[in-house]
C-alpha cells in the first residue's frame, strides 16, 4: 500500500515600525558606538492558523492577490507592548608591530584588535494566562571578539588580510506565565501545563570566525 500525507502550515509574522538613532566615536586607537531602537509592536495584530488534529480545518485563499489563511483566529486579546533596545560596543586597536627579517619583508607589520559589546531588548508580549502561550523573553546579549591583521602577502593586491573570531551569548531572562483556573490532577485540558505555569529562559551561545582581504 502507498500512503501520502500533505501538511501545510502557515504563520503570519509582523515587522514593527522602528525608530533608530545611533552615535559613534572613532579614533586611531579605539572606536565606540551606541544604538537605540524603538519598536512599535502595539500596532502589530498577532495572527495564528487554527488546525485540528485531522489537518482538515485550514483554508487558504487569495485576498488582494496574496495568499492568506482564511479561517485563522486573531488573538485580539493579546495586545503587544512597544519595546526599546539598546546596544553599545567598541574596539581597541593597539599600536601595530613592525616585523623584521624575511618575515618583515613579506608581511611588513602585524596588529591586533580587541572588541566587546552589550545589548538589551525587552519582551513585547504581555503576561499570558490562557491556554496558548507565545514565548518571548527580555534578552541580554554579550559579545567579545579578537582580530589579527597584517599586510597582504600577495604583492599584486593592495590590502590587508585579517582573521577575526568572536563569541556571543544571548541570555534569555527567566520569565513565568501563570495560567488561570485550577484543575484536579489528571483533568487538565489538552495542552494545559500540569504545574499551571509556563516558564522560559536560558542561554543561546554563538561563535564564529572570518578571514577577509581588504582592498
Amino acid at each position: 500500500p502507498i500512503r501520502t500525507q500533505l501538511v501545510y502550515s502557515a504563520v503570519d509574522f509582523g515587522t514593527p515600525r522602528q525608530i533608530a538613532v545611533g552615535l559613534g566615536l572613532s579614533r586611531p586607537r579605539f572606536q565606540v558606538a551606541l544604538d537605540f531602537t524603538w519598536n512599535q509592536w502595539s500596532s502589530v495584530l498577532p495572527n495564528t492558523a487554527h488546525i485540528d488534529e485531522g489537518l482538515t480545518d485550514i483554508q487558504i485563499g487569495l485576498v488582494d492577490m496574496e495568499t492568506r489563511v482564511l479561517n485563522a483566529r486573531n488573538l485580539a486579546s493579546l495586545e503587544l507592548n512597544d519595546t526599546a533596545s539598546i546596544r553599545i560596543g567598541g574596539e581597541v586597536r593597539p599600536i601595530s608591530k613592525l616585523l623584521s627579517g624575511k618575515v618583515g619583508a613579506k608581511f611588513q607589520e602585524i596588529g591586533v584588535i580587541i572588541r566587546g559589546g552589550y545589548g538589551y531588548e525587552g519582551a513585547f508580549t504581555p503576561e499570558q494566562t490562557g491556554l496558548t502561550n507565545l514565548l518571548d523573553n527580555p534578552v541580554h546579549s554579550i559579545s567579545v571578539g579578537f582580530g589579527l591583521w597584517t599586510w597582504n602577502p600577495i604583492p599584486t593586491i593592495n590590502g590587508k588580510i585579517s582573521l577575526d573570531i568572536y563569541a556571543q551569548v544571548h541570555v534569555l531572562q527567566p520569565r513565568t506565565h501563570v495560567k488561570e483556573g485550577s484543575y484536579d490532577d489528571g483533568s487538565y485540558p489538552e495542552g494545559w501545563p500540569s504545574i499551571g505555569e509556563v516558564r522560559s529562559g536560558g542561554a543561546v551561545p554563538n561563535i564564529g570566525a572570518s578571514l577577509s582581504l581588504g582592498m
